[in-house]
């Protein structure tokens, strides 16, 4: 793993990991910034972007097969979260 590149053919993955589960990527992005500390940003955004396409997936499902109010409960706490996570990763 030394040679290991993290960049957006990661970042791609992990959207694509997080449309089922974030673990995985969790797991891997950890493992390759203990093992390279320089990496530990990009790590960082990885795993946020696994986690945001998991949310955005769970919120597509509760907005399209829940009840209108389900549907207006699920747009706010996605904008909370997502706001919440853009703010987070302008520190990284």
């Amino acid at each position: 793993m030394d040679n290991f590149d993290v960049g957006g053919g990661t970042y791609i993955i992990s959207i694509i990991s997080g449309l089922t589960d974030v673990d995985p990527i969790t797991l891997t992005m950890c493992q390759i910034s203990k093992d390279d500390p320089s990496k530990l940003n990009e790590a960082t955004v990885a795993i946020t972007l696994a986690a945001f396409s998991n949310t955005f997936l769970k919120a597509g499902l509760a907005f399209f097969l829940g009840s209108n109010r389900l549907r207006w409960i699920t747009i706010g706490g996605l904008a909370v979260i997502v706001t919440g996570g853009a703010i987070s990763l302008l520190f990284v």
